[in-house]
């Protein structure tokens, strides 16, 4: 269970990174989205608008996580809401990817989805066992 407790961590911590790279300037995440998937996105108000409402929100998916790893007999529905989210977008994405044609640089998404959606399921229902 400690393996899980701490790869739930590090999982939370990638979230929260993405606080720091909402609050950049926009060409740089751009760059870094070109070198990592290279796809660009349109420096216009409502592309920048959205990149950073996106980053925020997965940056309080990072502080829901990382609240609900450290207290999980506490917060088990929000383990239990949180692994189903995560599956759900795992299959969402390969949808869309497959539908779109996108970069195999977006099915990393659908591999870390479900599992990170396993993981919180699986140490929800360790932690309601050692209870």
């Amino acid at each position: 269970m400690k393996i899980m407790q701490y790869v739930l961590y590090i999982f939370a911590l990638l979230f929260l990174v993405s606080g720091v790279f909402a609050v950049l300037p926009f060409p740089w995440i751009n760059d870094y989205m070109q070198s990592a998937g290279g796809i660009t996105y349109p420096d216009d108000a409502m592309a920048v608008y959205t990149m950073r409402s996106f980053l925020l929100i997965i940056f309080w998916l990072g502080v829901l996580i990382f609240v609900a790893v450290r207290d999980p007999v506490t917060h088990a529905r929000v383990l239990q809401v949180l692994g189903g989210m995560f599956l759900s977008t795992a299959v969402l994405c390969l949808v869309l990817g497959m539908r779109y044609g996108l970069p195999k640089f977006y099915y990393y998404d659908v591999i870390s989805s479900a599992v990170l959606g396993v993981l919180l399921l699986s140490y929800h229902r360790c932690a309601r066992a050692a209870k």
